[in-house]
């Protein structure tokens, strides 16, 4: 299928689960464009956000709680933020943070904070004429005892994979390169920049350069062994899909040769392992199957494409 296809796909399906609880849906200009974001914010997540999480991601980069001459981006269905926020939100209030970390596919450690778009800069004060944006992660888990301490750094996706894209928007830019000590280390990382230096014309899915972005941020703040780089994903039955797994795949041998930690899931896999192994979290699961893995039941959505 097309990859608009799968774009539709994952938007029809959201839109879909809000038709069926009778949701008002409003268009990205309020009465303009297509009904496809929530009246409020909190009608499009399992738990309202609590104080602390609202201030992270008011200070991301991403202005996803802004209006701009419309609803915010996070009031979107189909916004992956949201996703992030209905996934990971509950952990935080919660005794423990393995279920959550084990779901992704990492050993149970200790782990004692999640956090929301934690910025991570690339060098100590960078010229903000050149670097004007710090690498954002949508979320951080920090673990272990403060002596040998590490991050699980998770970047989330949802339609963006799916969504036509120019290679010249998924480039790493040329100062990048001017900056020696940012490689050190990581040789075939380096390699691999070089060649989508610019525009990315060798993957069409996967962001590859901002994965790179995030890589130099956490090893700047952490070192090359104090974190892993977890890729979270949204799978669609579409052959997009397929060639997306593949590019992860040719993404992750080729910084794992670096020795960077990096692995990655997927939404519907982290939330059926929540659903199979944590038997006190049923509320919190039911909303995740049903919004994320169930078919929404609502009236068909048409949409021309």
């Amino acid at each position: 299928m097309r990859d608009v296809d799968s774009y539709r796909y994952c938007k029809d399906r959201q839109i879909g689960w809000a038709l069926e609880r009778a949701l008002p849906l409003i268009g990205s200009k309020g009465n303009r464009g297509e009904p496809a974001y929530t009246t409020t914010l909190d009608a499009n997540l399992f738990e309202p956000l609590s104080p602390e999480a609202r201030r992270e991601i008011e200070q991301g980069d991403g202005d996803e709680l802004v209006e701009k001459g419309g609803p915010p981006k996070i009031y979107a269905v189909h916004s992956s933020a949201a996703l992030t926020v209905n996934v990971f939100h509950y952990w935080r209030h919660q005794p423990s943070l393995r279920p959550i970390v084990v779901a992704l596919g990492l050993p149970g450690e200790e782990c004692v904070l999640l956090e929301f778009e934690a910025k991570r800069p690339i060098m100590d004060n960078p010229n903000r004429n050149v670097f004007r944006v710090d690498p954002n992660l949508d979320v951080v888990i920090h673990c272990g005892p403060e002596s040998r301490s590490r991050e699980i750094a998770i970047e989330c996706k949802f339609t963006e994979p799916y969504r036509p894209s120019k290679p010249e928007d998924k480039g790493l830019k040329w100062p990048y390169f001017r900056e020696r000590q940012l490689w050190e280390g990581i040789p075939a990382c380096r390699e691999f920049a070089g060649r989508i230096k610019s525009r990315d014309d060798h993957f069409q899915y996967l962001h590859a350069a901002q994965l790179i972005k995030h890589i130099l941020g956490l090893k700047h703040r952490n070192g090359k062994d104090g974190f892993h780089l977890v890729y979270l994903w949204y799978d669609v039955p579409h052959e997009a899909a397929d060639s997306h797994r593949q590019e992860i795949d040719e993404f992750q041998k080729i910084v794992t040769a670096d020795g960077i930690a990096f692995s990655a899931t997927t939404f519907q896999e982290v939330i059926d392992s929540l659903r199979k192994h944590e038997s006190g979290c049923a509320h919190y699961c039911d909303f995740l199957t049903g919004r994320y893995i169930l078919p929404a039941a609502g009236p068909t959505v048409d949409h021309p494409l």
